[in-house]
């Protein structure tokens, strides 16, 4: 909201730019206006005592960038991708949100048509792991970060409920992460989130367990009760 530029890039204070990050980025902005956003490919490092060590380096090759991203086989970081601020004036981060907010965020922008999209294959980008790093500050794993990772999965399948394949892999990182919440033998708060959001998918027409879940939802609450976790019973958690 407070930006006032024609375009709009997010950069984390512990994260490394490189001397052409930006010049790189609105060179196909200036040939090209209706460009929509323009991402590049980014690498990790960290530090070993004063040290700095490079590790992970993200390809961006994909047939399909929006799906592989959304189906996690891409990394995208939010700071990798140069916005033209015009295409997201509709757009804002979900501040209720305790894990995810990146990923709900650029997925959204992704569910958009005739998104018009320019990679550049070359690092510019160095994201900082390890020692405090701002995006170690959620790693806890609790209640409220659950009920964020199911809301984002919910938002996505109902977003693209004409791709198959997104909706798939969603149904089965929802199933995998209720099948660890039993094995860890969570809250039955945490239970009822995930039984909410399943019953919801399959009430708006989206079947994405069809009879499945049927049968899915009494094995969860008698696993729950018997406190077993699900672990012997996790072939029945695939979709």
């Amino acid at each position: 909201k407070m930006s006032s530029g024609a375009y709009v890039n997010w950069f984390d204070s512990d994260d490394l730019m490189d001397i052409d990050f930006l010049n790189s980025k609105i060179e196909p902005f200036l040939r090209d206006t209706d460009l929509d956003i323009v991402i590049c490919e980014c690498k990790i490092f960290y530090k070993n005592n004063s040290k700095i060590i490079f590790d992970k380096e993200y390809s961006l090759n994909s047939q399909n960038i929006i799906e592989d991203y959304i189906c996690r086989k891409l990394n995208i970081q939010t700071a990798s991708i140069l916005w033209n601020s015009k295409k997201i004036e509709n757009i804002f981060y979900d501040e209720d949100l305790t894990q995810s907010q990146d990923y709900d965020f650029i997925s959204n922008f992704f569910s958009g048509e005739n998104l018009r999209i320019y990679i550049i294959h070359k690092v510019l980008l160095c994201i900082r792991k390890g020692e405090p790093s701002i995006s170690l500050e959620f790693s806890n794993f609790n209640e409220n970060h659950i009920f964020s990772f199911v809301k984002v999965k919910k938002r996505i399948i109902v977003k693209f409920s004409n791709n198959k394949k997104i909706v798939d892999t969603m149904a089965n990182q929802l199933l995998s992460s209720l099948n660890i919440s039993l094995q860890q033998k969570m809250s039955k708060n945490i239970i009822l989130i995930y039984t909410k959001t399943f019953d919801e998918l399959i009430m708006n027409e989206l079947k994405v367990f069809k009879l499945k879940w049927f049968f899915l939802k009494y094995l969860t609450f008698f696993l729950f009760f018997i406190r077993k976790g699900a672990y012997k019973s996790r072939f029945f958690y695939k979709f």
